[in-house]
């Protein structure tokens, strides 16, 4: 049969976008929870398969760089149900998943719903063995698995497929690795990628290199370690929670070597920071859904041998947290700056010529920027944002900053904030003011009108700017954040062991940033994203503390949606 060489078009397009598609739609709810609804629409009522979960995982070659599976089935848990119901107002689902359709069909004589809905199973999955070719920018070879739940109808499809692919001009050779058949698509110029597809058992593969393909049987019929015994992916999956609607895994282990690979500046980082690239070995990401929200969890693993300095992390009191007000639209906090800056510092040093730059722009300001910078501040400290009626003439959004730092040496703060002061008295020609705020003493300079200052409440510093943020900041007699029901809501979903949190109140931060919106910007808003910030009340994030010796760092991230 000849070949149309007036199409160009290769259809690796259709089969690894439909792949990615399937995987997007369903992952897309770790950025956004309207893609739910979408998804449900399209792939209604599925029910779940037995067997392990992620049995992808078992013919997948061992050595795979890049994994992400999904449950297309999450919908008929309960707790979608919910964020379901929260976004049913949002899209039209239906025409969405109707035009979706309709598109598919008319490009490529394909039907989502009548071709590939009857048999989709338990799992839909993603694999890039190699992430190097990208990082080269090379089109690395990928593989879209996914389950087959009928293997009458699955085959159908991949009958249709191959149909399709000739019917398009393009030659379809059938060929038999280890029993199992597969077919594959001839190119007609080095632009274009084959796709080569076939069913193994329980899965419906379509690869985009025969080679890929011929690993993946090799997995299935047991002549090669799959990436389910893999120790890395084992320890992450043991770690992530069981209930989890998508994972990711990315073995990180030449992470450090592509990346210094692939820098064209010629910078070449420090041997501290190339070992710690090089100690991880693994990441994973769990995607849970629960009825106040969505959970986003981060694992990494790494060799605590091979890091050059053990990063020891203590958990937070959480004493910083009393001095947040309740209404603050964000905040970060942490611990320990001084640790920190010391690691930062012992890295940077190695670049002779940077540690030069530093300390000659010390010596210009008049100020000591070696490890020693925040020596006087070993405990907790917080960054945090709220409204700030003070600034209104000065920005568009009047907003007040304040940071505030647990104090062990208060003569060495109060050394540096002179310093500071007497630098920027020089630049600025204004000199600061003392006025007392909240029964502390404040040192306030005025600067076309905006109050930045500081002061030393007990125990603590305060650097802010606007009135209303210095009050805040210095004020022992406010509502804390730790009171706060919505701030109690998400943290509950956060590990509580951690070293300290980042929040940001969705809800009062979008609406006050409407407030002070023009007519124009308002219209754009409700039309583009209100409908999908407004069902979600605030975000939180926290890591989890564990020891260094057990190679393990997590961390979680939680959008509450109630």
């Amino acid at each position: 049969m000849s070949q149309n060489t007036s199409s160009t078009k290769s259809k690796t397009t259709l089969f690894i976008g439909l792949g990615i598609a399937a995987v997007l739609l369903c992952c897309l709810c770790l950025a956004s929870v309207a893609a739910i609804s979408q998804f449900t629409d399209i792939l209604p009522s599925l029910t779940s398969l037995f067997g392990p979960k992620w049995a992808s995982a078992k013919i997948i070659p061992d050595g795979t760089d890049f994994y992400m599976a999904i449950n297309p089935n999450f919908q008929d848990m309960s707790n979608a149900q919910h964020l379901v119901e929260v976004y049913s107002e949002v899209l039209d689902t239906t025409g969405d998943s109707e035009d979706f359709d309709e598109g598919l069909k008319e490009e490529y004589n394909i039907s989502f719903k009548e071709d590939i809905r009857p048999w989709l199973g338990r799992e839909v999955a993603i694999i890039i063995p190699d992430l190097t070719e990208a990082m080269n920018n090379e089109e690395p070879a990928t593989a879209i698995i996914a389950a087959t739940r009928d293997k009458k109808a699955s085959d159908a499809f991949l009958a249709k497929l191959r149909e399709d692919i000739v019917n398009d001009g393009y030659i379809v050779n059938d060929n038999v690795y280890e029993g199992i058949t597969y077919h594959i698509q001839e190119i007609e110029s080095e632009w274009e990628t084959p796709v080569v597809f076939g069913r193994l058992k329980d899965f419906v593969v379509l690869a985009t290199d025969e080679d890929l393909m011929k690993e993946i049987i090799d997995t299935s019929q047991k002549n090669k370690v799959p990436l389910s015994k893999n120790e890395n992916y084992k320890r992450l999956m043991e770690i992530l929670p069981e209930d989890a609607v998508a994972i990711a895994y990315y073995a990180m282990e030449d992470l450090a070597v592509a990346l210094l690979d692939n820098m064209d500046t010629g910078f070449v980082p420090p041997d501290e920071t190339m070992n710690q690239l090089e100690a991880f070995e693994a990441f994973g990401l769990a995607t849970t859904l629960s009825k106040e929200g969505i959970a986003l969890d981060f694992v990494a693993t790494f060799d605590p041998d091979a890091l050059p300095t053990q990063l020891e992390i203590e958990a937070s009191d959480g004493n910083i947290l009393e001095r947040i007000p309740a209404g603050a639209l964000g905040f970060l906090s942490s611990q320990n700056l001084d640790a920190g800056w010391h690691r930062l510092w012992a890295s940077l040093a190695q670049n002779p010529d940077f540690k030069q730059q530093i300390e000659d722009l010390g010596t210009s300001l008049n100020l000591t920027l070696d490890e020693e910078l925040f020596s006087w501040t070993t405990g907790e400290y917080a960054f945090a944002v709220i409204e700030d009626s003070t600034v209104d003439e000065f920005a568009q959004l009047p907003v007040g900053v304040f940071s505030i730092f647990e104090v062990n040496d208060q003569e060495k703060a109060e050394g540096l904030m002179n310093d500071i002061v007497s630098l920027a008295q020089m630049v600025l020609f204004t000199p600061f003011e003392t006025q007392t705020i909240e029964g502390v003493e404040v040192q306030v300079i005025e600067q076309a009108g905006l109050s930045i200052g500081y002061g030393f409440p007990p125990q603590h510093l305060v650097i802010g700017m606007g009135e209303d943020a210095l009050k805040a900041g210095v004020s022992e007699d406010i509502l804390p954040i730790s009171g706060d029901e919505t701030f109690q809501t998400v943290t509950n979903h956060l590990p509580s062991e951690n070293n300290g949190y980042v929040y940001i109140n969705v809800k009062n931060s979008w609406q006050f940033a409407y407030n002070s919106m023009g007519e124009y910007d308002r219209e754009i808003f409700d039309a583009d994203l209100r409908p999908y910030l407004e069902p979600l009340e605030a975000i939180g994030m926290a890591g989890r503390v564990t020891a260094p010796q057990d190679g393990i760092a997590q961390a979680t991230i939680f959008f509450y949606i109630p």
